[in-house]
């Protein structure tokens, strides 16, 4: 009888996170944001030919393994230009793969906007009518997401997430022009809290740094006493949760600060069912 039980139990686990995993798979697009105000094209114009070249070769460079891709196409004044950030511990293949999807599904969603914004949970991509190398872009434009669920012992929580986010900040900010990114945690007596933190590497450390702080300080903004949430701009993002979402053989973590008797990290992540905010506005 304790054989059959045990078995039962192994089977609902298995279908259990069978379940998890095919609910994340079928949750990889974000959102995006089409800006009306930077003009639209016809699908008659130069601007939409060239735009079609650029998203069909946008990963065509092979040999580009940090996960930032930046290509522009076409002649002024009907010149297209892009960027593409993976997630700092993707593969290239699965940079590749996320950035793909991107690039098939913005101008599907925004079908004439010069300008257009995607954000995948694995990646982000955009393109414009004007050179964004090396630019921070519109610093007070965010997307927040937070896992609704409530932390326990809040403050404590916040604290460590505080120590945290200002120490990725600083390292991801001083990062080289291949990478600008960095992931750790921090513990309370009671858990752990994970985080990451990154940026476009084209922009400098100060830049970085500035773009990273803004995003910090919307985290209270969207996530206030949430056990995780992300807080995406269109050169930085952070991200936090209580387990670990992040590959460590591919992003060397910091150990923050260290507790007595924690108890163990897992590597799934606690997503839940996200809020959206926009521009911290909540859009259910």
């Amino acid at each position: 009888m304790t054989l059959i039980v045990n078995i039962l139990l192994v089977l609902l686990s298995f279908f259990c996170h069978l379940l998890i995993l095919t609910a994340q798979q079928g949750r990889p697009y974000v959102n995006q944001t089409c800006f009306d105000d930077k003009g639209t094209y016809t699908d008659e114009s130069a601007y939409h030919t060239n735009l079609k070249t650029l998203l069909s070769n946008f990963t065509s460079n092979t040999t580009d393994d940090y996960g930032f891709y930046n290509y522009s196409y076409g002649q002024m004044p009907d010149t297209v230009y892009s960027s593409g950030l993976c997630r700092g511990d993707l593969t290239p293949d699965a940079c590749r793969s996320c950035l793909n999807n991107a690039t098939s599904l913005l101008p599907q969603k925004c079908p004439n906007q010069k300008e257009a914004f995607i954000y995948y949970d694995s990646c982000s991509f955009q393109y414009s009518n004007s050179s964004m190398f090396g630019i921070y872009q519109n610093p007070d434009f965010a997307y927040a997401i937070n896992n609704p669920i409530n932390v326990g012992n809040a403050e404590q929580y916040t604290d460590a997430l505080d120590r945290l986010m200002q120490v990725l900040k600083t390292k991801a900010a001083a990062g080289g022009p291949n990478r600008k990114v960095a992931a750790g945690n921090a513990s309370t007596p009671f858990q752990y809290v994970h985080g990451l933190a990154q940026c476009t590497p084209d922009l400098t450390e100060q830049n970085c740094e500035a773009c990273l702080k803004k995003a910090i300080s919307d985290i209270p903004i969207c996530c206030q006493n949430k056990v995780g949430g992300r807080v995406i701009k269109r050169n930085c993002n952070v991200r936090f949760e209580k387990n670990r979402f992040y590959n460590p053989n591919v992003v060397d973590p910091i150990q923050v600060s260290a507790s007595p008797s924690p108890p163990p990290s897992t590597t799934t992540p606690s997503q839940g069912y996200p809020k959206i905010i926009h521009n911290c506005e909540t859009r259910l």
